[in-house]
């Protein structure tokens, strides 16, 4: 009953948490469709953004890999002091705040169930790689950093550091709580 794939189209909704004599076991208890959902193109973020820590700083998935929201993108401050040096923009209406002082790949999805983002897995995990193969942090960020650039990182995990989805799933979702896939 497990999980596998590299893009395995199936993503753990909620979990249960009590097995007798394990109390820290997870039960997977619904599953839903990650890339190709049937409902309505609906956007993810919501209308108005929450005021709290985890929108001011990014959450940080792995050594020198960040994920975050537009408001992460746009703080030089918060972006050195994390040590950032390469921004991976997934949101078409985000624009790149600081191309002359980060490296920047621009991905243009659209905020919608209905965007093919598998497109990106590949090249999003190569750059990932390759910025941690030379000691550079990679943000993954998109406008609220809920969906699009949580469904980057973790195609990354699972492509690049072979998680299963159960687990880049729930590493992110560890790391950031409120990731809202469409």
């Amino acid at each position: 009953d497990e999980i596998v794939g590299p893009w395995n189209s199936t993503v753990v909704l909620g979990f249960r948490r009590h097995r007798p004599g394990q109390p820290d076991s997870l039960h997977r208890v619904q599953l839903a469709r990650i890339w190709d959902p049937p409902q309505p193109d609906v956007p993810s973020r919501p209308q108005t953004p929450a005021k709290s820590e985890e929108y001011v700083r990014p959450s940080k998935i792995l050594e020198m890999l960040f994920l975050g929201d537009d408001s992460v993108s746009r703080n030089r401050e918060v972006l050195r002091n994390e040590g950032i040096t390469c921004i991976i923009n997934a949101a078409k209406e985000c624009p790149c705040h600081f191309e002359r002082e980060f490296a920047y790949t621009h991905m243009q999805f659209d905020d919608l169930p209905s965007e093919n983002i598998r497109k990106g897995f590949d090249q999003v995990s190569a750059i990932i790689s390759r910025n941690m193969l030379q000691g550079l942090s990679s943000l993954v960020h998109c406008s609220s950093g809920l969906s699009r650039s949580t469904a980057l990182c973790i195609a990354f995990l699972m492509k690049e550091k072979k998680a299963t989805l159960r687990q880049a799933f729930h590493l992110i979702k560890r790391a950031k709580p409120s990731m809202n896939l469409n």
